[in-house]
């Protein structure tokens, strides 16, 4: 326990490292989600399934604070460890976006409104047992905001990273399309006339637990012989595949999401992962048949989803996090999420030793001081 100044309310800091621990915690845990507003894949259900998947590489460290015996903040943090060159690395992530595992976005810190408690969470974090810090996903919010400046005070290596998280806004659109760009309006309106009149193109959504966990076995397999000759695909872990059917599973007991599939002449063209979130729907995960590219399967399943959010009064859609150029031509709009990147210890020594004149250019020589700043990142 520590107390920042005389008269100020006194802090409890711990860390959990327990999964039962934090399983228990769900009634304070979404107290705080409400009050901060946080977002879906901030809710305690859906983190705990990332963590019962994900554990064995993304081991729990939430830190937690609490203020006159009730919880004040949540910062959901996971740690992985291992040796990169003969450095320890002992990553610090956030629940969710951590090294080699699906990824959750427009996540953070959970904390009452109107509580700042930032200096307590940094004196907190700077007791942990970390040497590169990697917090990626943050929502762009005052609160995140706020604490990577504070950050940056402390720690000189602290970088603030905004990545893109494309959007499209559905209000003022009678038909969806207009949204998309010309040659992708053009080309769909085409494919949508000449298969309709046919008969060939049909649009389904699926929202029951077991069509949901059928769709995404169908996702992970489609995933996998698409990405065959491409390097592999993650789905080839069986804790990727594992975590997402979870994932679906608990969405459709909780009515939070849909799966959307389009199929030509009854062979699936297209699906989509689709969750709801305060009002918005969010775009999760996307999958194409190659053997359809020539009719565009991912506008077409666009234009049928779209067309349906739009009548269900959805207006804005969250495409996720990354700028692919498919959103832009959708006819996205840029928001962000942020970053807070930073190494400290022995392995900032060894990251400022490669980037040292001299000492740099042999490094860079050898391919060593690439290969070590790439093993860290």
């Amino acid at each position: 326990m520590f107390a920042r100044g005389q008269g100020v309310q006194r802090s409890r800091v711990r860390v959990l490292g327990s999964i039962e621990d934090i399983a228990s915690m769900e009634k304070e845990w979404e107290q705080l989600r409400n009050d901060c507003g946080a977002g879906i894949f901030s809710s305690h259900h859906l983190v705990m399934e990332w963590l019962e998947a994900f554990h064995s590489v993304a081991e729990p460290r939430f830190l937690c604070i609490e203020k006159e015996g009730s919880l004040a903040m949540v910062a959901p943090f996971v740690q992985n460890s291992r040796r990169h060159m003969g450095v320890s690395v002992r990553s610090l992530y956030m629940a969710g976006w951590a090294n080699r595992t699906l990824e959750y976005y427009d996540i953070g810190i959970l904390h009452r409104a109107g509580e700042n408690g930032i200096p307590d969470l940094l004196e907190g974090m700077a007791k942990m047992d970390w040497n590169l810090l990697n917090l990626n996903g943050l929502s762009d919010c005052p609160y995140h905001n706020d604490l990577m400046q504070k950050a940056a005070s402390i720690w000189p290596s602290a970088q603030m990273v905004r990545i893109p998280c494309p959007y499209l806004d559905l209000s003022g659109h009678e038909d969806v399309t207009d949204l998309f760009g010309t040659r992708n309006r053009r080309t769909v309106r085409k494919v949508v006339r000449e298969l309709s009149g046919s008969d060939r193109l049909d649009s389904t959504t699926l929202e029951s637990k077991e069509e949901m966990e059928r769709a995404m076995m169908s996702y992970v397999e489609m995933h996998r012989r698409r990405w065959s000759d491409k390097g592999g695909s993650i789905f080839q872990d069986s804790r990727q595949r594992d975590f997402l059917v979870g994932m679906a599973r608990l969405l459709a007991e909780r009515s939070q999401g849909r799966i959307y599939e389009t199929r030509i002449d009854g062979v699936l063209a297209a699906q989509a992962l689709c969750i709801f979130d305060r009002g918005m729907a969010r775009i999760y995960r996307i999958s194409m048949n190659d053997e359809l590219m020539s009719y565009s399967p991912g506008y077409l399943l666009f234009q049928q989803m779209l067309t349906d959010l739009k009548r269900e009064g959805i207006k804005k859609v969250d495409l996720g996090a990354g700028p692919e150029e498919f959103k832009y031509r959708l006819g996205a709009r840029d928001a962000y999420v942020l970053g807070l990147r930073m190494d400290r210890g022995g392995l900032r020594m060894a990251s400022r030793l490669g980037r040292t004149p001299g000492v740099g250019t042999v490094l860079k020589g050898t391919g060593l001081r690439e290969r070590f700043l790439k093993g860290v990142s």
